[in-house]
């Protein structure tokens, strides 16, 4: 068994996977927004901020049912789609 030289060690590999998780999902972001198949009018930071924030609430409504979680889904990827430009 490895241990940690520093006893938080672990703390800071948790911190560097979140952060590179957090890279990648931009870049995805990024890709999407640029192929055109996610809305280009939101700040890919705040893009990935609301995915993230919704993969939370379907992991918590798991326990209510497949049709919660089936429900923030579609709320999300409907938000995402490209929209026609607003009137003015």
């Amino acid at each position: 068994m490895v241990h940690d030289a520093h006893p938080l060690g672990h703390l800071d590999r948790l911190a560097a996977q979140e952060a590179a998780l957090q890279q990648a999902l931009l870049d995805v972001v990024v890709r999407a927004r640029e192929a055109g198949v996610i809305r280009t009018d939101l700040d890919p930071a705040a893009t990935t901020t609301l995915i993230g924030e919704c993969t939370y609430a379907i992991a918590r409504s798991r326990a209510r049912g497949p049709g919660l979680s089936a429900d923030y889904l579609t709320v999300l990827m409907d938000g995402l789609r490209p929209q026609p430009p607003a009137a003015r």
